[in-house]
């Protein structure tokens, strides 16, 4: 109930998704739709991070997705499927 605390999520949650779109930019991605997932402390506070985080990447035409593997197994992921082909 701290609005403060709420605003804190929310200015997160926007340079979060600024600094996907810088991503998105470098590696100039064409896709129509970009999947994006997370890992780390700040998303043990779910829903808090995580609704204001899907509303500002949806400006970047980014889904967000919970992870479905560790952060290293999703880094090996993409690897493999980035230079195996």
């Amino acid at each position: 109930g701290d609005e403060y605390a709420a605003k804190l999520y929310v200015d997160a949650a926007e340079r979060l998704a600024q600094l996907v779109a810088g991503v998105i930019k470098q590696v100039k991605w064409s896709k129509k739709e970009i999947t994006v997932s997370y890992f780390g402390g700040i998303f043990h506070a779910d829903e808090f991070i995580l609704r204001p985080l899907e509303f500002e990447l949806s400006k970047y035409n980014c889904k967000l997705v919970p992870p479905k593997k560790t952060a290293t197994e999703g880094a090996l992921l993409l690897a493999i499927n980035t230079f195996n082909k």
